[in-house]
């Protein structure tokens, strides 16, 4: 039995490799709930319903391109089976190392654990064809709207705010998007993918 993962062992998942590539289509940037379940339907018994917020979503969208969804169920769906192995613990960016010794990922570790609910989390991250570059242009495209004029901080958080709700707008008349779905898994954790897909 190996004891270093032993403090790890309420932690559940189960990674959905076979639904990475396929694409999926959202008809409307406030249909995000429906057209995913409606897809995965079989995948994913147990009522989920979205946990990431619409106004989240929005600035995920407008700064990347992508949606990294959260959704939840109260139904218990996985198993002794579905216990963190040291090549899942890799794979999700945290070190298998025993918790006893010192290193820079035992706090992430930490917080893997006291994160474990009474639930079972379906998280689904999900690229389009919006790529980081093309986000920098449009936002680039409403900075240079504001430039040229002279404004202290607090106005220019502003300017940089609306700026981003600007694209948000543009990129929902959009919709009909088609994303690819780049990873799936289910957990009873919900910070599962911290180490695994940072971003702000």
């Amino acid at each position: 039995m190996d004891t270093s993962l032993f403090p790890l062992r309420s932690v559940r998942y189960r990674t959905l490799g076979h639904l990475l590539s396929r694409k999926l289509s959202i008809s409307n940037f406030g249909q995000i709930e429906r057209d995913v379940l409606a897809t995965l339907a079989s995948e994913a018994p147990g009522d989920f319903r979205l946990v990431t917020s619409l106004e989240n979503l929005q600035v995920m969208l407008a700064k990347y391109g992508f949606l990294d969804l959260d959704f939840v169920t109260p139904r218990h769906l996985l198993s002794v089976a579905d216990r963190l192995d040291r090549k899942a613990i890799r794979e999700l960016g945290y070190s298998p190392r025993p918790m006893k010794q010192k290193s820079e990922d035992r706090g992430c570790l930490e917080t893997l654990m006291d994160s474990v609910k009474q639930e079972t989390h379906l998280r689904m991250f999900l690229n389009s064809d919006f790529s980081r570059d093309a986000m920098t242009r449009l936002f680039d495209e409403q900075r240079r709207k504001q430039s040229g004029k002279n404004m202290d901080m607090e106005t220019a958080t502003e300017a940089l705010t609306s700026a981003i709700f600007a694209i948000v707008e543009k990129m929902k008349k959009s919709f009909p998007v088609t994303f690819t779905i780049e990873d799936a898994c289910l957990t009873n954790c919900d910070a599962i993918w911290l180490a695994k897909r940072f971003y702000l």
